[in-house]
């Protein structure tokens, strides 16, 4: 009996794939007579290196006639913790603001000491919303964060998992280590980091949580400087999201791989990453993500002097500009438009719009961003300053 790839999909429903992956796979299996079939053949044959694993991983003895009850139970577990898992996600926004609601020693003591915390939806919970809180304040989410590892602790490992919980932990580090990234606090990061790459090698080695550490540890490699290395890295996440097909992640790294070549002073290479990333990305499930190719992609093109490309792009970002209410983006898109101004040779408009842009920048605390828009107010006003005036004819 020759194996069939099938053959090896029934051996990781039940083994090798995360929580989370096993869903759509045990959905195949309740909907595929074939595969299903293909299993109890194996049980049949009652011998091979597959066979033996797929009868220790799904519990069932070798002796155990009936297989299909025990396939059935499988299945029934299965379905089980599934709702179960549900049930806690749908409590886990209640459950977290009742922590928010305590100080936090209280929190520590409830994630501690209550199970009704101690549940793995709280956990997901609460590092997704310390990572959100991060991304606006750092020093906002780093709290947040701790108590998510602390949680983390607490959780039952022989009903959850202690590889699973430890991939959740990893996650979490990681968010941690780019909490501390974004205070620039670059040692205290790295390490964070490494525990994170720790908690993984000890947990299931999921690809996708790889991905997801190493996105971020890129991070910080291109804030210090070390593009080729950050860029590298971004190899392997790209590589995991375009096996699982999630194109949306993969149009993110790419995204994220255009900022390293800008930071790196090499605009043009951002280019046609960004029109890539424009052909993978979900606009409607992140339309900020979609203004932000746009953004970027407009200012890239404005650089590179390839105006009319430009002023195609920043068309269709504008729409988004005006829906998304974001700090900063309406005078950002003052600024690009002031610069697609200055290339178009309208310099009245440009000197306008760019000192609109400096000003809302300055009133919104962007300082960085209103100097910079400053700079090109600057040096468009003395070029105009500078250029030669005609010569006229003196006849006599």
């Amino acid at each position: 009996m020759k194996f069939h790839p099938h053959d090896f999909l029934l051996l990781e429903a039940f083994g090798s794939l995360s929580r989370e992956q096993r869903r759509p796979v045990i959905e195949h299996l309740e909907r595929c007579a074939r595969c299903r079939e293909r299993l109890r053949a194996l049980h049949r044959q009652r011998s091979g290196v597959l066979f033996q694993k797929i009868a220790r991983l799904t519990k069932a003895p070798e002796s155990l006639g009936d297989y299909d009850s025990a396939l059935d139970q499988a299945f029934r577990r299965f379905r089980s913790r599934q709702a179960a898992l549900a049930n806690e996600r749908s409590e886990a926004s209640s459950l977290f603001a009742k922590l928010l609601e305590e100080s936090p020693e209280r929190q520590e003591w409830l994630v501690q000491n209550n199970p009704k915390f101690q549940t793995w939806g709280l956990l997901e919970h609460t590092v997704d919303e310390g990572r959100r809180a991060a991304q606006k304040e750092p020093a906002s989410g780093e709290p947040l964060v701790r108590l998510a590892l602390t949680l983390a602790d607490h959780l039952d490992e022989a009903y959850y998992g202690r590889e699973r919980i430890d991939d959740l932990r990893a996650r979490t580090w990681s968010i941690l280590g780019n909490t501390l990234r974004l205070r620039s606090e670059f040692p205290a990061a790295e390490a964070a980091f490494e525990t994170a790459e720790d908690h993984l090698r000890r947990g299931t080695g999921d690809p996708l949580e790889r991905a997801g550490i190493s996105n971020l540890k890129a991070s910080l490699w291109r804030d210090q400087g070390r593009f080729d290395d950050a860029l590298t890295l971004l190899k392997r996440p790209l590589a995991a999201y375009n096996q699982a097909e999630d194109w949306h992640s993969a149009g993110r790294i790419l995204v994220a791989m255009g900022v390293i070549h800008y930071e790196a002073g090499h605009p043009s290479e951002d280019i046609p990453l960004l029109r890539q990333a424009l052909d993978l990305i979900d606009g409607n499930r992140e339309p900020l993500l979609l203004l932000s190719i746009l953004h970027n992609l407009t200012d890239d093109l404005t650089r590179s002097r390839r105006i009319m490309e430009a002023q195609a792009v920043f068309t269709r970002a504008h729409p988004l500009y005006a829906s998304l209410q974001e700090r900063g983006i309406q005078n950002k898109s003052f600024w690009l438009e002031g610069r697609i101004a200055s290339g178009l040779g309208q310099h009245t408009r440009a000197e306008a719009l760019l000192l609109r842009a400096r000003d809302g920048l300055i009133s919104e605390g962007l300082t960085h961003a209103s100097a910079l828009a400053d700079s090109e107010l600057q040096t468009l006003r003395a070029t105009r300053r500078k250029k030669p005036k005609r010569l006229s004819h003196q006849g006599g």
